[in-house]
């Protein structure tokens, strides 16, 4: 996350200071993952580009991958 008017070339990480940022980030992050719920629906790395052998499955034990 940058700041694109001070610092138009992506030199400091605004998300890197949580305690500053960390509502926008989450705000963003819950954008994110509707938009991807939207567009993609259970995402379970169906997106993924296919490799000979690579299942790109999710483990079953993984129920929810969120920041």
């Amino acid at each position: 996350m940058y700041d694109l008017h001070n610092d138009p070339l992506e030199m400091k990480n605004l998300a890197l200071n949580r305690n500053k940022y960390g509502d926008i980030i989450q705000m963003m992050n819950g954008k994110l993952n509707a938009l991807i719920e939207h567009e993609v629906g259970e995402d379970i790395g169906q997106m993924l580009p296919a490799v000979d052998g690579t299942d790109w499955k999710l483990s079953p034990s993984i129920k929810i991958i969120r920041l």
